[in-house]
């Protein structure tokens, strides 16, 4: 736990990146323009069970971490539509579930690209770079673990901090960066695609 000065003001952004097989979650404080790592993981669901049995899985472990990391904002990555509409199909799936997870909480979506943007240089970033600038930006994940260059390895040996997790938490990072300065309420959501 961090210690804040009396007039800084703690925002836990909870971000979430939605797959029918994986989905990640990265929670972060953003106190004034600093951010802090507060944990991280990806859900795994069974592809052997029925697809109702898995999206209700799915939700019920959402809905857990979101009790635990008690989140002010959320914000998930936006359904990108490639070329295979079936892979579309059961992403957008994940994605109505971890909206079912909001509710009355300030949310946004973020956009592939955009997401990318937010955390490297460039908006065209392969998972390596991401994962080396989330390192940077957040020291205290797994990510920055004993300062090895070998992120992947690092990612594998923690299973908290999968590529899932990773994804997720740049989704948190590039909401802490593009939120509005004035808070939005209730119901109110910005869609960055």
């Amino acid at each position: 736990m961090h210690k804040y000065s009396h007039n800084s003001r703690a925002i836990r952004i909870l971000g979430i990146d939605p797959g029918l097989v994986a989905t990640g979650w990265g929670a972060i404080e953003k106190i004034n323009n600093t951010l802090h790592y507060i944990n991280c993981g990806t859900i795994k669901v069974p592809r052997t069970q029925p697809l109702p049995q898995r999206l209700a899985l799915l939700l019920c472990a959402l809905q857990s971490v979101v009790a635990e990391h008690t989140p002010d904002q959320m914000a998930i990555e936006a359904v990108f539509l490639g070329k295979n509409i079936k892979s579309a199909f059961a992403l957008g799936q994940a994605h109505a579930i971890a909206m079912l997870t909001i509710e009355q909480r300030p949310y946004a979506e973020y956009a592939p690209r955009m997401i990318k943007r937010a955390v490297s240089p460039s908006g065209a970033a392969d998972k390596k770079q991401l994962q080396r600038m989330l390192a940077h930006i957040l020291p205290e994940s797994p990510l920055a673990k004993n300062n090895s260059h070998n992120t992947e390895q690092r990612l594998a040996d923690d299973n908290t901090a999968d590529e899932h997790a990773a994804d997720a938490l740049a989704v948190a990072v590039c909401h802490a960066f593009n939120s509005p300065k004035k808070p939005f309420a209730g119901n109110d959501s910005l869609v960055a695609i």
